[in-house]
């Protein structure tokens, strides 16, 4: 596997977990993406800060999860982290800000 040759922490493994966790998302499987999105976020966070894009993008697919799953407290938390950093970081007018606006739960 990936994580084995190329470490955890490694972009390309990173991008390849992201990745795993939307398909098992969209599959139906909201539940088993759930871990796979926390993994991503915590090695984002501990390796390049809550304030990278990359880090950014890994918290609005998992506030997007945990609304699906019913907690929407958690998921408007987590949203709302996000779109204060986003607005800082990369601007209202940066596509990233706009989907994280525009989450309903985020805005609430």
């Amino acid at each position: 596997p990936r994580r084995d040759v190329l470490g955890a922490s490694h972009e390309d493994t990173l991008n390849s977990t992201f990745n795993l966790a939307g398909l098992l998302k969209a599959k139906g499987d909201i539940a088993g993406a759930e871990p796979l999105y926390r993994e991503v976020l915590q090695v984002l966070r501990s390796t390049v800060g809550s304030r990278h894009p990359h880090a950014l993008n890994a918290m609005q697919g998992l506030s997007t999860l945990l609304f699906q799953l019913g907690r929407e407290e958690e998921a408007k938390v987590l949203c709302r982290e996000a779109l204060g950093i986003a607005r800082d970081v990369v601007g209202v007018y940066h596509p990233l800000y706009q989907v994280l606006a525009n989450n309903p739960w985020g805005m609430r």
